[in-house]
């Protein structure tokens, strides 16, 4: 029974009703109303929930009590049900805060500029995620297609290939009934597209099969996605392609060229989904059905395409994937076994397509990296976490100026609620002003943010969900920013804070020289990062080839003219005064290498997967090639086009040859070679893809595949020497404009990603040292302040300039040593990992971090250094005249 008193009483005392003589009063009746029942035969518990029911609930009670103690006549309104505090001093609150922003300009435009500053970069790097995420995001029923993948010498060294041969489709269809609901193909392609005199080579001339529509969500503007394509000779256009071949006139039943004779109906025109990315991009689509005599169609090694399959609701993708290596058996069983390798297939769902950067031969699939979006999201983060930082550590210091204002108000009766309400609203109200700004200063940034990111921005920056996301990441970054300074500042004990008595603790101490390393440590990580992403950068585009490249023209074979007569033309351009030697080649250095399996040497039955060259003889002497052991071609040997093969340095030392030891040597690709041929020279390596890649063992061949033609020119008179190449060219081809670029031009275009993720690395990592200086300069300003009569002091009893500057700047920078000493660990580790993407990189030494560490505490002696030198030249007698 007591004990459900005092809880009783517990309970009165929460509410604001009672005052303690109430809950007395209450009690004595309670008590005696228990006596009174016990008496008549009740239980305690019986009596005492009884007696509780009888007094009432606490609110009524509450009000007739206080309606009795009050001298008011006019039913008076209690305490508790008035307009609450909060909204009572909310237009205090608003202009006190006003009235603090402008009177300490110099914070409010630090912080406000810190905070614009770190969300914009925020919003950047949330509307390039966003980008990136958008990638066939628009297809109903994408979450149910597949492509599908071949997993090359699955067993040993598992490659995936994206793309595989026509008859997989119809394979797949008939092995697997029930299992697919439809199976499509897309095949990437180029042409070139007659419109009466009008010439247009397009890269991006597709053929697809007809019931493409049906299983991709390509909106059609015109046509019926169930027949566009099921006719030969028809053609889709792009919704930009029709306008440019026929302006405003309706192009249904039009007909276009494309190459020499081939005529292609227009049936039908999508547009590109508005705010949409693919990982396919097209302008023309021409039906499958058009080349169903070509040889791509019946061969079962003519990989050219992509399959996707579009699978029924009550199948999954792993039901389907077991059923594969018994369909590979079948298919390629022979191939396998007499090969000794083994092929499999995998399905690639198509929201993962556009990520998959590891699939080989993916020609015009664009591809991202979720690498690249962690590294951008940590950034947003950090930086982010800088400018919370500044906003914390800024209102922190300034709280003494702040404490009267605080002991006031608690002695008239705010409650600490209210005070962090106070100051929260403050912090959200700078957060949301810096907001506004940083909107306005994304919309103008926009423009070269996709210049530097190589693509459009489709999201809108004023969409519903864009402004929503913003609105809850200011919410919550103003919340967590000003959280830490509403409850510091809140609780201060109004009789020190009146006085003006009041000191930071040494736990408050520790928490803002912690932040002021954290927010520094982060600094560091990001020079640090910059350097070595600068220097890695630099070390490829300096690095030896072993050939140069800015000497070398590559032009594309494009058409069957030029083909049929390669030599003929190679002599023309040859006799130009320009032009030094020709070489024409199924791939050239930072283009496309075959990849084939050979067998070579002793162990004749085991085969080798090694990247493979068809050229011509003067293969080694277009490139200037060392040959380390033996010769290059030579057609006065007869033998050597079908005969003879050249390796490079990495493939001897594959086997474990010397040059020497390697000539003679028999080597036979499987795929092209009816009969061995013999090793008769070794060059010395050199790089032929990305650095990014170890030189892998190359043979070289005069097999006749030749897609390009290397012309080694003379570095005078440039131009003239392009313009009679040119001429040349449309001799033997009047119909197909001439396409080249120089080596060096294409293997700068290998590192483009590359150089712009240090655009945008560099530019974030500014972001965030420029906003952390700031805070640091903001300190510097407010220690200065809080130190003046101290260094007055000082100065009177014979303090030197050098000692006022060093002592003012010792505590700075202590803390900034620290927080580049605990940089470094990080700062290694993820060098490390970055560099590792490189075969060829520069070493993680130690001066990369000393060139970080000298240049972070000059940054920081600089940022702090006006406020050093102001108060290290002050006037002592000014300092101390107040005293």
């Amino acid at each position: 029974l007591e004990q459900a008193i005092q809880n009783w009483k517990r309970r009165l005392r929460s509410s604001p009703a009672f005052e303690d003589g109430d809950v007395a009063e209450l009690e004595t009746h309670l008590r005696e109303e228990v006596r009174r029942l016990k008496k008549e035969g009740f239980t305690e518990k019986e009596a005492f929930d009884k007696a509780v029911d009888e007094i009432g609930d606490p609110e009524p009670i509450g009000n007739e009590m206080y309606k009795s103690r009050t001298t008011q006549k006019a039913g008076p309104v209690p305490p508790w049900r008035q307009r609450s505090l909060l909204r009572s001093l909310l237009p205090n609150y608003l202009k006190v805060a006003r009235r603090n922003l402008l009177n300490h300009r110099l914070y409010t435009g630090i912080n406000i500029l810190g905070l614009t500053v770190g969300i914009t970069c925020c919003l950047l790097i949330y509307l390039f995620v966003k980008n990136e995420l958008n990638y066939d995001t628009f297809h109903e029923k994408g979450d149910r297609i597949y492509r599908v993948i071949r997993i090359m010498d699955a067993e040993k060294n598992p490659r995936k290939v994206g793309i595989t041969s026509a008859p997989f489709r119809d394979a797949i269809i008939n092995d697997f009934p029930g299992m697919v609901e439809e199976a499509t193909r897309l095949m990437p392609g180029d042409g070139l597209v007659k419109i009466g005199d009008k010439k247009f080579l397009e890269k991006r001339f597709f053929i697809a099969d007809a019931n493409f529509f049906q299983v991709f969500s390509w909106p059609l503007v015109k046509g019926d996605p169930q027949t566009v394509l099921n006719r030969p000779n028809t053609v889709v256009l792009s919704k930009a392609a029709a306008e440019k071949y026929f302006g405003n006139e309706n192009p249904i039943g039009k007909t276009i060229k494309v190459d020499r004779d081939s005529e292609f109906e227009v049936t039908g025109i999508f547009r590109k989904p508005v705010n949409e990315h693919s990982h396919i991009e097209f302008d023309l689509l021409a039906s499958m059905e058009t080349f169903r005599n070509a040889n791509f169609y019946e061969g079962w090694w003519w990989n050219t395409l992509h399959t996707y399959l579009l699978l029924p609701p009550d199948i999954s993708a792993g039901q389907l994937e077991q059923q594969f290596p018994g369909f590979m058996d079948k298919y390629f069983g022979d191939n396998m076994a007499q090969n000794n390798r083994r092929i499999d297939l995998e399905l690639q769902p198509l929201e993962e397509i556009y990520f998959a950067n590891n699939t080989t031969f993916d020609w015009q699939v664009r591809h991202g990296s979720r690498t690249v979006l962690n590294l951008f999201g940590i950034i947003a983060l950090l930086i982010i976490g800088v400018a919370g930082i500044n906003f914390v550590n800024m209102a922190t210091a300034q709280s003494v100026n702040r404490a009267r204002e605080i002991g006031i108000r608690k002695t008239l009766g705010a409650r600490r609620l209210n005070l962090v309400m106070q100051f929260l609203g403050e912090a959200l109200a700078i957060t949301v002003v810096s907001g506004l700004m940083a909107f306005g200063l994304v919309h103008a940034l926009l423009p070269w943010f996709e210049t530097v990111i190589d693509k459009p921005v489709v999201i809108d920056l004023f969409s519903g969900e864009v402004l929503l996301s913003a609105g809850i990441f200011l919410l919550v970054t103003g919340l967590l920013a000003g959280s830490y300074p509403a409850l510091l500042l809140s609780g201060f004990n109004p009789v020190k804070a009146l006085k003006e008595k009041i000191s930071f603790g040494t736990s408050q101490l520790v928490i803002r020289k912690g932040l002021i390393i954290f927010q520094f440590a982060i600094s560091s990580i990001l020079i640090i990062g910059t350097f070595v992403v600068h220097r890695q950068l630099d070390y490829i585009s300096d690095k030896s080839l072993g050939f140069r490249p800015d000497q070398l023209l590559n032009i594309d074979i494009n058409n069957n003219d030029i083909l049929s007569k390669l030599d003929t033309f190679q002599e023309e351009i040859e006799r130009l005064p320009g032009v030094e030697v020709t070489s024409a080649m199924s791939g050239t250095p930072g283009g496309f290498f075959d990849n084939n399996r050979f067998r070579i040497g002793e162990q004749w039955e085991k085969t080798h997967v090694m990247k493979a060259l068809f050229t011509d003889h003067h293969f080694s002497e277009v490139l200037e090639l060392e040959m380390l052991a033996g010769r290059d071609f030579d057609l006065s040997h007869s033998s050597d086009p079908e005969k003879a093969a050249i390796l490079n340095k990495a493939a001897v030392d594959k086997f474990g040859w010397t040059p020497d030891e390697a000539l003679g040597k028999r080597i036979q690709n499987q795929f092209m070679d009816t009969t061995a041929r013999r090793i008769i020279g070794v060059v010395e390596n050199f790089h032929y893809e990305s650095l990014h890649q170890e030189i892998a063992p190359l043979v070289v061949a005069m097999n006749p595949d030749r897609r390009e033609i290397l012309v080694k020119v003379k570095t005078g008179n440039l131009d003239q020497t392009l313009a009679s190449i040119e001429q040349e060219w449309n001799i033997f081809s009047p119909l197909f404009p001439m396409e080249y670029s120089f080596l060096d031009q294409q293997f700068a275009q290998l590192y483009e990603d590359d150089k712009r993720q240090r655009t945008v690395f560099t530019a974030f990592s500014i972001a965030a040292i420029f906003i952390a200086c700031m805070g640091l300069f903001s300190l510097a300003v407010f220690n200065s302040e809080k130190r003046r009569k101290e260094m007055g002091v000082r100065k009177v009893m014979g303090a030197k300039f050098t000692d006022i500057l060093l002592l003012f700047n010792r505590e700075i920078l202590a803390v900034i040593v620290v927080a580049f000493l605990l940089a470094v660990p990080a700062a290694y580790l993820w060098a490390e990992q970055w560099l590792a993407d490189y075969a060829y990189r520069i070493p993680n030494g130690m001066w990369n971090y000393l060139l970080g560490g000298l240049v972070i505490i000059a940054l920081a002696v600089f940022t702090v250094s006006y406020q050093s030198l102001k108060v290290a030249r002050m006037n002592p007698v000014k300092s101390l005249r107040s005293e």
